[in-house]
C-alpha cells in the first residue's frame, strides 16, 4: 500500500511538471505604490483561478511569469489597502502595468486566520479572517492566547488544563510553530486545576493560522491542529506602558531611519495577589504568585532579497497554593518554581520574484519543578528538564500554473524527569533525535478547482520511518461558495511525559474533512464542515502493567462557524457551533471511550456594539458546553469513564474606552468574567487508596466564581489603539 501512494505521488508530480510547464510564458513586471506613490511592499499580485503571481519587494516593484492567455485579470492586494483590480488586453501592456491602493478608511488589524483545509488552497478559499483582539481581548479569554481561541469552533473548552483540546485530541496533539520553528511549553505554570496562560504576548505576532483539521506537509508532529505564528515586522520607533492591579509592562521599539533595521525590547512583572480578592473559599494562596518575563525582538531587511527576524525570551514564575486534597485530612501546600528560555531566528532569500528559500532555527530550555507536601512531609515532587533544539529548510518554487514546495526538518529533544511520589522514585531519560523531508505540488486542475498532493516522510534511530501522504481538492462552485476535501496521515509520538512512558512507537491518524464555505463579503464568512479522524497505535497501560501501542479511536463531528456585522448597526456578531462524537483507548483504560476532555455539545457567541456617541466598545460574550466525561473508582459499572459533570453556561463582558491626548495614545479596558456566576464542576480527584471502601473525593472546578479586571495600555509614538480595540467598526478620535 505504501509503495502504490508513492507511485501515485511521484506520478502525479510528473505529469503536472509536463503538462503545465510545456504551455508558452507570459512577463509580467510593474509597480505598486499607495495614494501618494510611496511604494507598497509585500503586496501580492496574483491571476485569479491559479498559483500564478508575486509579492511586491521594497520598492513596489514585482515580476512573475504565466502561461494564461490574453485578456488576463490581475488582482493587487494588501493587508492595509483596498484590493484593485486591472484587465490586460495588449502583450505591451504587460511591462508597464502600474497599481495605486487606497488604504482603507478605518485602520485593520493583521489577520488571525483560522485554516479549515489541509493546504489553504487558494488562500481565500480555505480560511476564515478574524482580527487579532478578537482573540486577545474576548471577553471570555481574559486576553490570553489559549483560552480566547477555545470559542473556535472544533476546541474544547476543557477547564482544568491549558493546550488546545482539536476535535477529539489531548492537548499534546496540537502543536505551536512559529516562523517554522516548534514551540516546546506554549503555556507557563499554573496552581493544580487551573489553566496556564500562554508565554507568548499577542504583540509579538503579525498573523496567525489555527488548523483544526488537516494540514500540509512541511509542518509535523501534530495529530490533531496546528497553530501557525508569524513574528511581526518593523514598526515606527515607540515606548509603551501598561498598567492593571494584576501586571505590569512596559517597554519600546526603536527603526533606524533607513526602515531596514528594527530592535524591540518589552518586560512585564505580575503578581497574582489581587486574584486572592475573587477566590473561592475551598482556593487559598501561599506565598508569592508572580512571574516575569522579558522579550527581545529583531528585525532586518537587506535590499529586496533577506529579511530576517530574531526572537528571544525568559520567562521565570513561581507559584504556591494552599488546596484541599484526597489523600490528606486537611489543606496540602503547593509550589512550583518555572525557568523558561527561547531563541529562534527566521531567514527568508528571495532568489527570483517567483523562488524562496526559508532557513529557521531554534532553541528552547524548560526548568520546572513542582510538590506538594502536607505538614513538611512530601506527597509528589516532580522535577523536568526539556531541552528542545530544531532546523527547518524550506524551498518554495512559483511556477507558471503550479507550485512546488520540498524541505527539511531536524528536531532533537532532550527529556529528563523525576518523579517521586509517596517515596517511590520515577526516572525517566528520553534522548529524540528527528529527521523529517517533504515534498508538495499544489495547481489548477479543471475549471475553477485546485488540487495539492504532498508526501512527508519521519524517521527517528530505533523507529520506524513514517511515509505521511496528504491530498487536498478545492471547487469554486459559484463566485463566493467553495467546497474543499482533504485527506492525509498523520503521526507523533503523544504526550508521553504525561505518564512517565518512553516513547517507543509514533502514534497515527487518518483525517477526512469536507468543508463548504461563503464569502458574501470582505468581512462576512459562514463555514459548515464535516469531519472524521481514525486512531491508531494510542498507548495505554495493559491489566499486567504493560504499556501497550494497539490502541483505537475516532473523532468525527460537523462544526459551524458565521463572523459577520451589518445585521444590526455598528453590531458584528460571531457565532460558532461544535459537535463531537469521540471515543478512544485510554491510557488506563482497554476500552474505547468518550475521553474527559471531549464535550459533544459547545457553543459560542460573541457580541460587540460601536457606540460613536461615547466612543467605546462594548462586548458580550456567552459560552456554552455539555457535559464532559469523568472516572469514579467508586462505581463499578463495566466502563472507565463512567460518570459526567454537568452543563456549563457562562456569560462574560468588556468594555473599551480609546482616547488621544497629544502624542500619547491609550485605551481603557474594564472586563467582568462569568456574569452568570456559575460555579462548573469539571471533574474529581480521588485518593490513591480508599478508606472503609470508599475513595475520597475533591471537586475540580474553577478557583473563582467572578473576575474583575482594569487595564490601561499608553503608547507614545504609534496609535496603536485600534490594535486593543480589535474592531473593523470605524473608530472616531476623542
Amino acid at each position: 500500500m505504501k509503495r502504490y501512494i508513492q507511485k501515485s505521488l511521484l506520478w502525479l508530480f510528473f505529469t503536472l511538471f509536463i503538462l503545465f510547464s510545456s504551455f508558452a510564458q507570459l512577463e509580467i513586471t510593474g509597480k505598486i505604490t499607495d495614494e501618494h506613490g510611496k511604494p507598497v511592499h509585500f503586496a501580492n499580485v496574483r491571476v485569479p483561478g491559479s498559483f500564478d503571481g508575486s509579492s511586491s519587494d521594497s520598492l513596489g516593484k514585482f515580476l512573475f511569469v504565466t502561461n494564461r492567455s490574453l485578456p488576463l485579470t490581475l488582482i493587487a492586494s494588501h493587508l492595509n489597502y483596498r484590493a484593485d483590480t486591472l484587465v490586460l488586453s495588449r502583450e505591451s501592456a504587460c511591462k508597464s502595468i502600474f497599481f495605486k491602493l487606497r488604504e482603507l478608511p478605518s485602520h485593520r488589524l493583521q489577520e488571525v486566520v483560522v485554516s479549515v483545509s489541509a493546504f489553504s488552497v487558494g488562500s481565500v478559499h480555505t480560511r476564515t479572517a478574524l482580527k487579532a483582539m478578537d482573540i486577545y481581548t474576548n471577553p471570555s479569554g481574559n486576553g490570553d492566547l489559549g483560552m480566547g481561541m477555545r470559542q473556535i469552533p472544533g476546541l474544547q473548552d476543557v477547564g482544568d488544563r491549558e493546550g488546545f483540546f482539536v476535535r477529539g485530541g489531548d492537548a499534546a496533539e496540537t502543536v505551536v510553530v512559529i516562523d517554522g520553528v516548534r514551540v516546546s511549553n506554549f503555556f507557563g505554570q499554573s496552581n493544580p486545576d487551573n489553566p496556564a496562560r500562554s508565554r507568548f504576548p499577542a504583540g509579538l505576532f503579525s498573523g496567525m493560522s489555527l488548523v483544526t483539521g488537516g494540514f500540509g506537509v512541511s509542518d509535523g508532529g501534530a495529530l490533531s491542529g496546528l497553530l501557525k505564528l508569524n513574528l511581526s515586522g518593523a514598526s515606527p520607533s515607540f515606548w509603551n506602558v501598561g498598567i492593571s492591579p494584576l501586571f505590569v509592562n512596559g517597554g519600546g521599539g526603536w527603526q533606524s531611519r533607513s526602515g531596514k533595521i528594527y530592535l524591540e525590547q518589552q518586560l512585564s512583572y505580575t503578581n497574582s495577589a489581587y486574584v486572592a480578592l475573587f477566590l473561592k473559599p475551598e482556593f487559598r494562596l501561599n506565598g508569592t504568585n508572580c512571574s516575569v518575563a522579558s522579550v527581545s525582538r529583531v528585525y532586518w531587511q537587506s535590499a529586496e532579497k533577506d529579511v530576517v527576524k530574531a526572537l528571544f525570551m525568559y520567562n521565570r514564575e513561581e507559584q504556591g497554593s494552599f488546596h484541599l486534597s484526597p489523600d490528606a485530612p486537611d489543606r496540602t501546600v503547593y509550589r512550583g518554581d518555572d525557568n523558561y528560555v527561547f531563541g529562534m531566528f527566521n531567514w527568508l532569500r528571495r532568489f527570483t520574484p517567483y523562488s524562496s528559500l526559508e532557513f529557521s532555527g531554534g532553541y528552547s530550555f524548560n526548568d520546572s519543578r513542582l510538590g506538594e507536601s502536607f505538614r513538611e512531609k512530601s506527597l509528589f515532587d516532580n522535577s523536568l528538564h526539556n531541552h528542545y533544539l530544531q532546523a527547518h529548510v524550506k524551498m518554495q518554487h512559483n511556477l507558471p500554473g503550479i507550485r512546488y514546495v520540498y524541505g527539511l526538518d531536524y528536531l532533537y529533544s532532550k527529556v529528563d524527569l523525576s518523579f517521586i511520589y509517596k517515596q517511590r522514585p520515577l526516572n525517566l531519560k528520553v534522548r529524540l533525535p528527528e529527521l523529517a523531508a517533504y515534498a508538495e505540488v499544489s495547481s489548477p486542475a479543471w475549471h475553477n478547482g485546485f488540487i495539492s498532493a504532498g508526501l512527508r516522510t519521519e524517521y527517528s534511530p530505533g523507529h520506524a520511518m513514517q511515509w505521511l501522504p496528504r491530498i487536498s481538492l478545492t471547487q469554486k462552485i459559484f463566485p463566493r461558495h467553495t467546497i474543499t476535501f482533504d485527506t492525509g496521515l498523520y503521526a507523533a509520538f503523544g504526550d508521553y511525559l504525561r505518564y512517565g512512558v518512553e516513547p517507543e512507537k509514533r502514534e497515527k491518524v487518518a483525517q477526512y474533512n469536507l468543508t463548504y464555505e461563503w464569502r458574501p463579503g470582505n468581512f462576512q464568512i459562514l463555514r459548515l464542515q464535516v469531519y472524521d479522524k481514525e486512531y491508531r497505535r494510542l498507548h495505554f497501560l495493559s491489566d499486567a502493567g504493560q504499556v501497550l501501542h494497539t490502541g483505537k479511536g475516532y473523532a468525527r463531528g460537523v462544526d459551524f462557524f458565521w463572523k459577520g456585522g451589518g445585521l444590526i448597526k455598528n453590531m458584528e456578531h460571531w457565532v460558532s457551533y461544535s459537535f463531537t462524537d469521540a471515543q478512544r483507548t485510554l491510557f488506563f483504560s482497554s476500552l474505547q471511550e468518550q475521553p474527559g476532555f471531549v464535550a459533544r455539545h459547545t457553543g459560542s457567541l460573541v457580541l460587540k456594539y460601536w457606540w460613536s456617541r461615547l466612543s467605546s466598545l462594548f462586548n458580550v460574550s456567552f459560552t456554552y458546553r455539555s457535559g464532559m466525561k469523568y472516572h469514579n473508582p467508586n462505581l463499578r459499572n463495566g466502563s472507565y469513564m463512567n460518570e459526567e459533570t454537568p452543563s456549563n453556561l457562562n456569560m462574560s463582558a468588556s468594555y473599551n474606552y480609546p482616547f488621544k491626548r497629544g502624542r500619547v495614545n491609550g485605551v481603557l479596558v474594564l472586563s467582568a468574567h462569568n456574569l452568570f456566576n456559575s460555579n462548573p464542576t469539571y471533574g474529581y480527584r480521588y485518593s490513591q487508596s480508599p478508606q472503609n471502601g470508599v475513595y475520597n473525593a475533591v471537586r475540580i472546578t474553577s478557583p473563582y466564581k467572578q473576575f474583575y479586571m482594569v487595564a490601561l495600555f499608553l503608547n507614545i509614538g504609534v496609535d496603536r489603539r485600534n490594535e486593543i480595540m480589535n474592531t473593523n467598526l470605524k473608530i472616531n478620535n476623542r
